[in-house]
């Protein structure tokens, strides 16, 4: 193995990926795996970089005295009459060639308080080449116009051609041989949190529904009882579940829909250079799944075997789910160390076992993890509430729903459909090559909406916006999931709190996410994100969090 070149602490001119530009690093440490330097600018951001993107201190103070030098007569105050001039008619003066970069950091860590907005401006998009070359291509002509006024000495094109072949490389998802890190930072409490969640999430559901089952689900008579051990599993309810599931998974399987547009997608290259597929034909699968309840009620197959029946399912689908998770974790044993997940990779089994031990688990072509989180869950929930009305019409003798329930079935389907509908942006994609007509629309409209938004940009590139709601509040996309909660409780009422249990638990996680957001993007962003966080004082309240 190659040993390393730069030392834990040592200070270097690191290269920001992406551009030609060195910026003075410190050297934080060195993975012998991945071969990769994990760096510290000096506005907090911490990177990656490759060897060849690092160099010594030593090596540029050498060019710059070299380059800056000249003849006794330039360094003087008078001009010489000779026939060789001190400088050439085109070339701007030394402090003009200096990179303003360092003095722009300089000058905005002096000031955090006035953050700099300026307006988001939208370049040229090339589809061609959307797959990273773009940047590249965007490099290149910037450095023509930088070469036309001799803004750079011709001795280093060479030293920038081998950076773009380089860069060139590092893109490519094919070239790609990494192993997979283990984890550092742990969540829900790390080992001890991830131990009682395995246990601590299907008891709550259990006990909600015990409650929900009382003539009076008043807290005052919780605990509830204990149903009788027999009425707690039946087969046939078994047989039930697992024909909707192979049910479900059958239309996942099948090629409906529109093949070239619909049908399969690629995702962006993983972590480890791995591009995977992905069928995309969640509403064709909702439809079918109408069609066949559609079909049942005309042979008047009644769906309040399903309210009858509705603890035992729950039973049945958390044991199906167990046996699911044990066979998941026991092969991702087997599974080489490139497609383990770096959030699941602790070596603690109960954590490893919670947070997900493999990636992306696949049998074939099938991709478990994508077809559990909308197929059988999201479309059955649809199914479940459709009973439920059902059943309300029955058991109180009516002959219309109540408002209250048209309500809660009508915002959860239209978030079921919404989901299945948009099931793209579930996937972080790179359909572009295959979709050219359709994303020049879609951007233009988006530019034309966005032109005076303003942002604060940050050292990777990407800029932070501040206009609109991001103004208001830092997340307001979790502002919208809570009032979204809430409107599913109102209809409700107000005799009882478990209604509202959903909301408040949902506004517990989302505040315990926002504060890993928090954490993440001031290790990302560094001082732009001190300065958004001046601009935008709150989190997801306005004016209380």
């Amino acid at each position: 193995m190659a040993r390393r070149k730069f030392a834990d602490e040592e200070v270097v001119m690191g290269r920001w990926p992406g551009s030609v530009l060195y910026y003075e690093v410190k050297v934080i440490s060195y993975d012998e795996h991945t071969r990769l330097y994990t760096v510290k600018y000096e506005d907090g951001t911490e990177l990656n970089l490759k060897e060849n993107d690092m160099r010594s201190v030593s090596s540029f103070r050498f060019r710059k005295s070299s380059s800056s030098s000249g003849s006794p007569s330039r360094r003087s105050g008078s001009r010489s009459r000779s026939g060789s001039r001190s400088r050439s008619p085109g070339r701007p003066a030394k402090h003009k060639r200096r990179s303003s970069s360092r003095s722009r950091e300089t000058k905005n860590e002096n000031n955090i308080g006035e953050p700099n907005l300026t307006p988001l401006v939208f370049d040229l998009i090339s589809l061609d080449s959307y797959d990273g070359r773009q940047r590249i291509e965007s490099e290149r002509r910037r450095e023509r116009i930088l070469e036309r006024y001799s803004l750079h000495p011709r001795k280093e094109e060479k030293r920038r051609e081998e950076m773009y072949a380089e860069e060139k490389n590092f893109e490519t998802p094919k070239s790609i041989e990494k192993v997979c890190r283990k984890t550092k930072e742990v969540v829900f409490g790390g080992k001890i949190g991830a131990f009682f969640m395995i246990f601590l999430l299907p008891g709550t559901v259990f006990c909600l529904l015990l409650m929900c089952s009382q003539k009076d689900p008043s807290l005052l008579n919780f605990p509830p009882p204990l149903p009788a051990f027999q009425n707690l599993w039946e087969t046939r309810v078994f047989g039930v579940f697992l024909l909707w599931f192979f049910l479900q998974a059958l239309f996942y399987l099948l090629p409906i829909g529109k093949v070239k547009l619909l049908e399969i997608v690629e995702g962006v290259p993983l972590w480890n250079g791995i591009r995977l597929e992905y069928r995309i034909n969640g509403i064709y699968a909702f439809i079918l799944t109408a069609i066949a309840v559609g079909i049942s009620l005309y042979f008047e197959m009644e769906l309040y075997y399903l309210y009858d029946h509705f603890l035992q399912f729950a039973i049945c689908a958390t044991i199906f789910s167990l046996l699911l998770s044990i066979y998941l974790y026991a092969r991702s044993l087997k599974a080489p160390e490139q497609e383990l997940s770096p959030g699941g990779n602790s070596g603690n089994i109960f954590y490893d076992f919670f947070m997900g031990h493999e990636l992306n688990p696949r049998i074939g072509n099938f991709d478990l993890k994508y077809f559990c989180e909308l197929r059988p869950g999201l479309i059955g929930w649809a199914v479940i509430n459709l009973a439920m009305l059902f059943t309300e019409m029955k058991v109180q003798d009516r002959n219309i729903p109540s408002l209250s329930m048209i309500l809660v079935n009508s915002f959860q389907l239209i978030y079921v459909v919404d989901a299945l509908w948009n099931e793209l942006l579930g996937i972080t994609f790179s359909v572009l090559p295959t979709h050219k007509r359709i994303y020049l629309e879609e951007t233009q409209r988006i530019q034309n909406l966005l032109v005076n938004l303003k942002v604060i940009p940050t050292a990777t590139g990407k800029n932070l916006l501040v206009s609109g709601w991001w103004g208001f509040v830092r997340h307001p996309n979790y502002l919208g999931d809570i009032i979204m909660a809430l409107a599913w409780s109102l209809p409700c009422g107000f005799n009882h709190i478990l209604p509202y249990f959903y909301v408040i638990y949902f506004t517990g996680l989302l505040i315990y996410r926002e504060a890993r957001d928090e954490h993440h993007c001031k290790k990302k962003y560094g001082l732009a994100w001190e300065k958004y966080c001046q601009r935008v004082p709150y989190r997801i309240f306005p004016y209380v969090y």
